[in-house]
């Protein structure tokens, strides 16, 4: 059996990341980056800071911060992109399915509650595995955690930095674009890793 390990935000999912910081800080998102919290938020992705720091850490660096609009509109533009949920059905029937992103542990349990519970699916993130994508460890602690063959696992996710750091430590990766493309490509797959 292959296993599938989908990103989870602009892969499955739409991430509403730029809508619930300009919401909750009143900036746009390049206004934000340039306040430099970004080490802060990887902090707060691998669990190595709670949410209470992270955001204490945005606001000394001269952002007022509304925490509820945040959420609230998080939450509320949460979406499938087109095609992803029916492909995910398609995959998990025939598949082990694994979603693992980089996303700090209350929001990714918020989203698995709300669009994943009724999927056979296993949910390991970066706020679980210490690390983030492209990391090397990342991709190994994953693989350690759940007993991953990497030459039958691929990874599904839109940025390439991510699947090339995939690719370095031998898994498969496609690059996701839409829908149709990413079956296409993992459908290729299946009869390379089947013919091999």
């Amino acid at each position: 059996m292959r296993v599938v390990v989908f990103d989870v935000m602009d892969t499955l999912l739409h991430d509403p990341y730029r809508e619930a910081y300009r919401a909750g800080t009143g900036l746009t998102f390049d206004a934000f980056a340039s306040l430099g919290t970004e080490p802060a938020y990887r902090a707060l992705e691998r669990a190595e800071i709670d949410e209470d720091a992270y955001w204490s850490i945005v606001r000394a660096s001269g952002a007022e911060v509304d925490e509820d609009r945040f959420h609230a509109t998080r939450r509320a533009a949460y979406r499938w992109l087109p095609g992803m949920r029916e492909l995910l059905d398609r995959t998990a029937a025939r598949d082990r399915v694994i979603l693992s992103s980089n996303y700090p542990a209350t929001w990714i349990a918020d989203v698995r509650t709300r669009f994943f519970d009724d999927v056979p699916v296993e949910v390991c993130g970066s706020c679980e595995l210490g690390a983030c994508k492209p990391e090397r460890r990342f991709f190994d602690r994953l693989r350690d955690r759940l007993g991953l063959d990497p030459a039958r696992t691929v990874l599904v996710d839109d940025a390439a930095r991510n699947v090339d750091g995939a690719v370095a430590t031998g898994w498969h990766g496609v690059l996701h674009r839409d829908a149709a493309s990413t079956e296409e490509a993992l459908d290729a797959l299946t009869s390379r890793l089947a013919s091999g």
